[in-house]
């Protein structure tokens, strides 16, 4: 995975197109805010994950007018375009990779580079984006050492399990036999009345509610017939007790005052009518909906009895395949605990091979390690025979061996490419800046180290001024 060029286009703080090309080990150089971890670290980010730690809108350049912007990397034989919103091109061996959708382009990503997680863990030195190691104590150490080696054995283990499964469903030992003959006609004609049965509930409910609807609607109408009957008594003991209109408060003659006491009458007479029939219609709708929900729960009983013994008759063709014992979910108990023990074993083994890789790299400041593997996990390290504590380090050479650290873990599992410090190496003095990029010159790793800034150039290292 060695980075050949990145293309900026409206990416952040770079406005317009911008393109950089790499070596193997860099130095990007340049003021606060010129964009040095933008180059080195949100646009591979991007690129390769369509990860921000903003939201995407954000990686917009401020001043343009264009509403997307991309990332283009060419790393090996590939060229890998993120555009926002949305779009990511795949170009292997100058032919564009056809995918139906942006997760199937993002899973075949994560294949050849690993995901987010792991790259930001492994590939990126001492900074907030990233995470160090050793930092994290020795219960989080220790499961990182696992977690580098899961798909080793996980595959073996999940087929373990889904055995052991297997044997608990089908162990005969705790099975429960039902005295029931079992019919997969009988069992047939079951589902076919309950499949009726169902659709009747469902009908006589939507039943029940439309009859509700209709009840509501009577019951609104009551109250506005009495509403309009207390109006009209209103009126007419109005106009019974004074001469005045109750409207236009004028006064009536005596005929047109008797024309209306008699049509108030006669409305109140039609409102009782009403009322009447209306209650009638009420009692006579909440009936025929308690009649509905007595058929409805005899059919929910029916279905319920049904159910249970379609469950039971179900069960009763498969007990065939009771075929396991409580000894055969013992073994498989047995054969995981057999392989969480080899796992450990191995664990404990693999961790012995990453100490010359990293010896290799801090005797250079007069440091080795030693692994402790058994019951508990802990680090040893010794400079001049005595031992020394993690803490009891210097910031720079806690820097150095972090760095050893990830890369004989990348190393030995043959992966190489690229690693970033993100002003990570602000801690390394002069002498041990030199060591560093001069062993990153004679590791299969490239490297982008963002630097502040530094004088003098080491030969073979190629700067990148913003």
């Amino acid at each position: 995975m060695i980075i050949k060029k990145i293309k900026l286009n409206n990416f952040k703080n770079f406005e317009g197109e911008h393109i950089f090309e790499f070596s193997k080990t860099n130095i990007i150089q340049g003021e606060n805010g010129s964009g040095k971890s933008t180059l080195a670290v949100d646009s591979l980010l991007f690129a390769l994950f369509g990860y921000s730690e903003q939201t995407l809108e954000k990686l917009l350049t401020r001043w343009s007018n264009s509403n997307t912007c991309l990332v283009t990397v060419e790393i090996d034989d590939y060229i890998i375009t993120r555009e926002y919103p949305t779009k990511v091109t795949i170009i292997k061996d100058k032919e564009e990779l056809k995918f139906t959708t942006n997760r199937e382009a993002q899973s075949y990503l994560n294949d050849i580079f690993g995901d987010v997680t792991q790259f930001k863990k492994f590939r990126m030195i001492d900074n907030s984006k990233g995470i160090n190691i050793l930092e994290e104590g020795k219960t989080a150490l220790k499961k990182t050492l696992l977690s580098f080696n899961q798909d080793l054995l996980n595959n073996i283990r999940e087929r373990l399990l889904k055995k052991k499964r297997d044997r608990e469903i089908w162990n005969k030992d705790k099975a429960v036999i039902y005295s029931l003959y079992p019919s997969e006609k009988r069992l047939n004609l079951i589902k076919s009345k309950l499949t009726e049965i169902r659709d009747s509930f469902y009908n006589i409910e939507r039943e029940i509610n439309e009859l509700l609807r209709e009840y509501n609607g009577y019951i609104n109408k009551q109250g506005q017939l009495e509403n309009r009957k207390e109006t009209v008594k209103w009126q007419r003991d109005q106009l019974l007790q004074t001469t005045e209109c109750y409207a236009c408060k004028q006064l009536l003659q005596e005929n047109i005052k008797n024309k209306l006491l008699t049509e108030k009458n006669e409305e109140t007479m039609t409102l009782n009518d009403n009322l009447k029939e209306n209650l009638e219609i009420l009692k006579e709708t909440q009936e025929i909906i308690e009649q509905h929900k007595i058929v409805k729960e005899k059919i929910r009983n029916r279905s319920l009895k049904l159910t249970e013994l379609s469950r039971k008759l179900e069960a009763r063709i498969k007990q065939k395949d009771y075929k396991y014992t409580e000894k055969d979910i013992l073994i498989m108990k047995k054969s995981i605990t057999e392989l969480d023990n080899f796992y450990s074993y191995y664990i404990a083994e693999w961790v012995k091979v990453l100490e010359p890789i990293i010896n290799s790299i801090i005797s250079k400041i007069n440091f080795s390690i030693k692994f402790i593997y058994d019951k508990d996990f802990d680090i040893k390290l010794y400079k001049n025979e005595q031992e020394y504590d993690y803490k009891d380090l210097s910031t720079g050479q806690k820097l150095i061996l972090s760095i050893a650290f990830k890369l004989a873990l990348l190393l030995e599992k043959n992966k190489t490419g690229i690693v970033i410090a993100d002003e990570g190496f602000s801690s390394l003095d002069n002498p041990n800046l030199k060591f560093v990029l001069d062993f990153f010159k004679d590791t299969p790793f490239q490297l982008f180290a963002i630097i502040h800034r530094l004088e003098t150039i080491p030969e073979g290292v190629k700067e990148i001024k913003l």
